[in-house]
């Protein structure tokens, strides 16, 4: 299903972005909480590294078996069994928290659960967008969606830092199981088989075949090769990032959770100007300057944050740090749907998110394992001087050469 219809009257369409922001709002919310859930409950950097590993290892899982699973299933019908599973499990955390105390053990099963299911419903949302826009809207509907969870996660940060800090972390996720709630009852609203597409060859692969397929396309691309090798080092870094700014704020700098909240929800300005400026900046400047130097200002942010003395500066550097992360994420797709054919681009994007995230759980619970013997701030130091370094080195690689836009191939869509 195909239209060349205004977005703003597409309803199938407005639907979808209205179910995603809900979600994306969530998302927001359990960033926040869940790290302040773990922190409150165990006072453990450690435990703190073992749930994003957790959250990156399922996540990896999800890249190996949500495309095929996307396949095979009525989109409409796989995004509502993904929320209802998600609310179920994020809303039952503050009910089993009032009435039997903290289960660090419950955190590690929402958590992998939880992103799991999400990654699939995020696979899902990919696909359905396909179907409900035409192909000259394509840019335009991505762009909503990516402006709608940059604004969603400034408004989302703030206030999970407040509801964190006024009824509990434990609330917090609860939040997250509503607002998912929240967003299934709009997808209801949609016709069914809105987001139905025709079976595809791939669905009759494993997901292993899948991610080779997509794996082989992106060794023998030189500059893909790069930029995803430097994409993984700085989601290592980005990742791990995480937990260690709220560990460092809340144990170094003495912060509140609300404070912790406003930090981060600061921060998104950064993603959000990011996503406004990305189109321009590569046009001014070419993939390979608008690439590396985002990576590049996401390497320094984040050393600076490590020795940052006060949480004004850290604010500050955090706004750098999204922007960058932003920029480089948006160059990194743009070029991959670029060069990949229209009958590869699911199997080479599940094979370049897998890659990209493969060494995440591994990399974040090495820094969580040094900063509890150096502490937060040397760690930061030194995973942003390492991301630093990896940028400069793609000046040394084919990405040096990239220096225009190239056409981007239509997708294929589904009649």
């Amino acid at each position: 299903m195909t239209t060349s219809a205004p977005l703003w009257r597409n309803r199938s369409f407005n639907l979808l972005w209205s179910s995603y922001g809900l979600s994306s709002l969530g998302d927001a919310f359990s960033n926040i909480a869940l790290p302040l859930l773990v922190l409150e409950a165990t006072g453990s950097l450690i435990q703190m590294g073992v749930v994003t590993g957790i959250i990156g290892a399922s996540g990896l899982a999800s890249g190996l078996l949500g495309g095929p699973i996307v396949d095979r299933l009525d989109g409409r019908r796989l995004m509502l069994a993904c929320h209802a599973i998600s609310a179920t499990i994020y809303g039952s955390v503050p009910i089993v928290w009032a009435l039997g105390g903290p289960h660090v053990w419950l955190i590690y099963v929402a958590c992998a659960i939880g992103t799991f299911v999400n990654h699939v419903f995020q696979l899902a949302n990919v696909a359905a967008t396909t179907r409900v826009v035409g192909r000259d809207q394509l840019t335009a509907a991505n762009g909503r969606q990516q402006g709608t969870i940059a604004l969603t996660f400034v408004i989302g940060f703030l206030i999970a830092g407040i509801v964190s800090a006024r009824f509990g972390p434990a609330i917090g996720v609860g939040v997250n199981g509503g607002l998912l709630f929240a967003s299934a009852m709009i997808l209801l609203l949609t016709p069914r088989g809105s987001y139905r597409g025709a079976p595809t060859e791939a669905a009759a692969t494993s997901g292993l075949a899948e991610l080779l397929v997509g794996l082989r396309f992106l060794v023998r691309d030189p500059v893909l090769r790069w930029v995803a090798l430097i994409s993984c080092g700085s989601n290592v870094a980005a990742t791990a990032a995480l937990d260690l700014l709220i560990f460092r704020m809340k144990h170094d700098l003495g912060l509140p959770d609300g404070a912790v909240g406003v930090v981060f929800a600061i921060a998104s300005v950064g993603s959000v100007a990011g996503a406004l400026a990305a189109s321009a900046v590569r046009r001014r400047w070419g993939f390979a300057l608008s690439f590396l130097g985002a990576c590049l200002l996401k390497g320094t942010s984040l050393a600076a944050i490590g020795i940052a003395p006060t949480v004004i500066a850290i604010s500050a550097l955090a706004v750098g740090f999204s922007f960058g992360q932003t920029i480089a994420a948006i160059n990194a797709n743009a070029r991959r749907q670029e060069t990949t054919p229209a009958r590869l681009q699911g199997r080479v994007t599940a094979a370049y998110w897998t890659v990209t995230s493969a060494l995440a759980p591994v990399g974040v619970a090495l820094a969580m394992i040094i900063a509890k013997l150096t502490g937060a701030t040397a760690v930061l130091l030194g995973m942003g001087i390492a991301a630093s370094a990896l940028a400069l080195l793609g000046l040394l690689s084919p990405i040096r050469d990239v220096d225009t836009a190239l056409p981007i191939e239509e997708p294929e869509t589904q009649p």
